[in-house]
């Protein structure tokens, strides 16, 4: 493919009476490209968009929108949709299903920021152990919030309690 500049030296020397097989000795190019360029212009730096090919999963993605639809809001694994469409005939693969899928199912809106740093209040019962290992990590905090009083375990404990 030449550059712009390469077709507009063609172009000026051709009008100058150059030849083809010296423009093609210039620009470093064959004679057929050279004189493609020359009969074509601009429709020659452009490619042709290639055919679209049919695929194995054209045939099966009207029942695949339609299962998806029918299933809103909530989404079917991409497993049971191939195991139904392979049943159907389908001899294409799981990846190519999947791809498609993605592009039916909108993306998950992100989550606001710190949306996921919540802080937990936890009530705090005093266990009657005072000794040991139990009664250090049974520690807790109270902070006043908003008029109530709100009772949280220090994170050692938090962190047992979730096991």
């Amino acid at each position: 493919m030449l550059t712009a500049e390469e077709r507009m030296e063609l172009d000026v020397l051709a009008k100058h009476g150059v030849k083809i097989r010296e423009l093609a000795k210039l620009t470093g190019r064959s004679r057929n490209t050279v004189r493609r360029y020359l009969r074509e212009g601009e429709a020659a730096a452009r490619r042709k968009p290639a055919r679209k090919r049919p695929e194995k999963l054209d045939p099966f993605k009207d029942y695949v929108v339609a299962r998806v639809a029918a299933a809103a809001p909530d989404r079917i694994p991409a497993t049971v949709l191939y195991r139904e469409i392979a049943a159907r005939g389908y001899d294409g693969g799981i990846t190519r299903l999947k791809q498609f899928l993605r592009g039916l199912v909108p993306a998950a809106a992100a989550e606001p920021v710190g949306a996921s740093r919540r802080i937990r209040a936890v009530r705090c019962r005093p266990t009657g152990r005072t000794s040991g290992a139990a009664a250090t990590s049974s520690k807790c905090s109270s902070r006043r919030l908003g008029g109530a009083v709100r009772h949280t375990l220090s994170s050692a404990t938090t962190s047992a309690s979730r096991r």
